[in-house]
């Protein structure tokens, strides 16, 4: 995988574009992934299971692929205020969505095309989402898979005034495992329990500085999940124009399959839009 480095929209930082070229020429749009609120685009779409992962299976199929890393993952650069405890939020959707427009760019310009597939997950896929209402003319196809999406609960916001959240490798799979719905089987795959938690743990720089074994990332998700949850939305899905699906696991809570079809009738304004239902829960792509 070639990992490409541009500048973001913050001055000295730094955005990593993963890339793999497709193995036969097909002369289709290029595919730019978005991952979701806590770890980078090497431990989702280009995590290899069973010898494969799923950039690396669309790059076999003609397609040239691109994976974000939003400052404070993996290849990017990391926000000064991640380095020591701060209170200022950062790396919120409004403000990587700047990044994402940076990193569309630069892949239209490197390979001559017009227009994209966005495919965004959780989080990601909110991001995704308010991108696609920005970049009407540049986005083709737009796909979202356990996309959060807006709901309306009564309880009390949580106040967030971190700059960074922090997991060990350990909780952050046994949170992915929590997900499994009671009596059904964990549909993690193998490899997340040989070296996923290592992997993620080698994609944290910060983590050398500090006695700490946690991974950092950015707070701004969070701030968002919540403002999400109390009906506090910052993407609007009548402003998607582009062809959307919707993908979500039969087993996810968040979005559930009321959520699901909430945002389905909300995009009153895609060429064309579309659910598929598969038996699984929110971690889709692992």
């Amino acid at each position: 995988m070639e990992i490409l480095k541009i500048k973001s929209h913050i001055p000295k930082l730094k955005i990593a574009i993963n890339h793999i070229a497709p193995k036969v020429i097909s002369g289709d749009y290029p595919v730019l992934f978005l991952h979701g609120s806590s770890f980078p685009s090497s431990l989702s779409f280009g995590f290899e299971m069973s010898n494969t992962s799923w950039m690396k299976n669309l790059s076999e199929n003609g397609y040239d692929v691109y994976a974000l890393d939003f400052l404070g993952y993996g290849n990017s650069d990391r926000y000064p205020e991640m380095k020591k405890p701060s209170d200022k939020i950062v790396g919120r959707a409004a403000e990587v969505s700047l990044d994402v427009e940076k990193a569309i760019n630069f892949i239209l310009k490197e390979t001559g095309k017009n227009k994209i597939y966005l495919i965004g997950h959780s989080w990601g896929g909110s991001v995704a989402a308010l991108s696609a209402s920005k970049l009407q003319d540049k986005v083709e196809k737009l796909i979202l898979f356990a996309a959060i999406t807006v709901l309306n609960e009564n309880s009390e916001s949580e106040k967030i005034n971190r700059s960074f959240e922090e997991m060990t490798p350990i909780q952050r799979i046994n949170a992915m495992i929590s997900l499994t719905p009671q009596g059904k089987e964990c549909q993690l795959e193998p490899e997340i329990f040989e070296n996923w938690g290592e992997i993620w743990k080698k994609s944290d720089p910060l983590i050398a500085d500090s006695k700490n074994p946690a991974v950092r990332f950015p707070s701004g998700p969070s701030v968002d999940i919540e403002d999400l949850l109390h009906n506090k939305t910052y993407y609007d899905p009548k402003k998607i124009t582009a062809k959307t699906l919707i993908i979500r696991g039969e087993c996810d809570q968040y979005p559930n399959n009321n959520d699901a079809e909430n945002l389905f009738i909300s995009l009153e304004n895609a060429a064309s839009k579309n659910i598929l239902l598969l038996k699984k829960e929110h971690m889709l792509c692992i």
